[in-house]
């Protein structure tokens, strides 16, 4: 889990704390257009930085595993079954981001609400994605499955906020992709 939170810490964070300002001043002014388009822009930021990040992961997981853990009594065995946990996790790392710069949003609309129902929800889907997944696939089943709920989370997040934002209509998807 160290390895995801080092590009989720370093940018994700980083990014949802820099972007919550503009987003709050933008809907404290009812500027909600300003408030989707940086909304938008702080979305692709983040997918820009943590696709490549989850890819670079997925590719070098072994490498990485083993240069950093693989001593004393981390064995080789250690490696190879903590680099599958590192590749289940990964997976995620693009919902983990998405999920910080949405519930930014949420936050700049004064709605604390919603993001804590969806955590709860999505808590709920880790609980079953685990029962489900730790049978078969062991500890890397456990990090598929917070992956997972991390999508589902994102997926509700997104819902809502277009629900509230009508994010996606007219001019401004057709003309700037303002999301996605």
């Amino acid at each position: 889990m160290r390895l995801i939170q080092f590009p989720l810490g370093i940018f994700g964070v980083a990014l949802a704390t820099a972007i919550l300002p503009s987003l709050s001043a933008q809907a404290a002014r009812g500027a909600l257009a300003e408030l989707r388009t940086t909304f938008g822009f702080g979305l692709r930021m983040i997918l820009f930085i943590m696709l490549p990040a989850m890819l670079g992961l997925i590719l070098l997981r072994q490498p990485i595993v083993h240069l950093f853990f693989e001593h004393g009594t981390f064995t080789a065995h250690d490696t190879a079954e903590t680099a599958v946990a590192v590749l289940c996790y990964s997976v995620g790392l693009w919902a983990f981001g998405g999920v910080r710069i949405i519930v930014s949003a949420f936050y700049s609309l004064q709605d604390t609400r919603t993001p804590a129902i969806s955590a709860a929800i999505a808590v709920a889907a880790n609980l079953v994605f685990s029962l489900l997944l730790m049978s078969s696939l062991g500890a890397a089943g456990l990090a598929l499955a917070t992956a997972l709920a991390a999508m589902v989370n994102g997926g509700i997040l997104i819902v809502m906020l277009h629900r509230r934002l009508a994010v996606w209509t007219g001019d401004q998807w057709d003309a700037h992709y303002s999301v996605c």
